[in-house]
C-alpha cells in the first residue's frame, strides 16, 4: 500500500512539469481540492493532461499560453500563490482577471503583489486592496525583491518561477518562517539542476537565481 504524498510536493511537482516542455510523468500524485485546483491551472496554461492508473503525464507546452481572460484557482491557497508569478511567464501576458474561493479571498497575498510588481508585472485589485481578486499582465523580469518571510509559499513561489525570468534576481528575506518548505522548493530545484545561491546575514536570508534557465521534463514517483 502506498503511503499519499503531501500536497506541497504534489503542487510543486505539477507546476514544474507545466514549466518543462513535453511529457513528465508524476506517479501517485496525491488527489485533493488542493491539487485538482493546480491541474485547473496547468490546463489553463497550455499543459495537456492525462491519467493512466497512478500515472498523472503532463505535456508541458513549449510557452505558457491562455486563451481566457479570467482564471479561478479556488480555495487552494498554494496553489493561487504559485500561480500569479507563472502567469508572468506567458508567451503573451496580456490582462487575465484571477479570482478565488471567498476563504482564499480573505488571505494576505500583499507582499507577493508587490514583490511582483517590482519584477516587472502590472496589478490592479479589483475589490480590495492587495487582495483578490486582481487584473494582471506584463512579463515577469527578475530583479530585486525583499519579503517578510511570513509565507514560505511567497518565497517559494518566486523561486520556482524566476529562473525562467530574463533577467538575475535577488530575494532577501527577513526572519524567515517555514524553512521545510523552503528546503523542499530548492530540492525540486536542484533535482532539475537550476542554479541559485543562498546567503544568511543574521536575521536575513538572501537568494541569488540567475536567470535564462530552463526545467526538463522529468519521470518521479511522489
Amino acid at each position: 500500500m502506498h503511503i499519499p504524498t503531501s500536497k506541497s510536493h504534489s503542487i510543486r511537482g505539477l507546476f514544474m512539469a507545466l514549466m518543462a516542455a513535453g511529457e513528465s510523468t508524476l506517479t501517485h500524485l496525491l488527489r485533493s481540492n488542493d491539487t485538482q485546483d493546480a491541474l485547473h491551472v496547468c490546463k489553463t496554461l497550455g499543459a495537456h493532461i492525462r491519467v493512466q492508473g497512478d500515472h498523472v503525464i503532463v505535456d508541458g507546452p513549449e510557452s505558457l499560453c491562455t486563451s481566457t481572460d479570467y482564471l479561478n484557482t479556488g480555495n487552494s491557497g498554494i496553489t493561487t500563490r504559485f500561480t500569479l508569478p507563472l502567469l508572468g511567464l506567458r508567451k503573451h501576458p496580456t490582462p487575465i482577471i484571477v479570482d478565488c474561493g471567498d476563504q482564499m479571498r480573505t488571505r494576505p497575498i500583499r507582499d507577493l503583489l508587490h514583490a511582483l510588481s517590482s519584477l516587472g508585472l502590472s496589478i490592479d485589485s479589483l475589490k480590495a486592496p492587495d487582495c483578490l481578486p486582481i487584473r494582471i499582465s506584463g512579463k515577469l523580469q527578475g530583479g530585486q525583491v525583499c519579503l517578510d518571510g511570513l509565507s514560505s509559499q511567497h518565497l517559494s513561489a518566486l523561486l520556482l518561477t524566476l529562473p525562467l525570468a530574463h533577467q538575475p534576481s535577488e530575494i532577501t528575506v527577513n526572519d524567515l518562517h517555514g524553512q521545510p518548505y523552503i528546503d523542499m522548493t530548492l530540492q525540486w530545484l536542484s533535482s532539475q539542476h537550476i542554479q541559485y545561491q543562498r546567503e544568511t546575514k543574521k536575521n536575513k536570508t538572501i537568494y541569488s537565481v540567475p536567470g535564462n534557465q530552463r526545467y526538463h521534463h522529468f519521470h518521479t514517483t511522489l
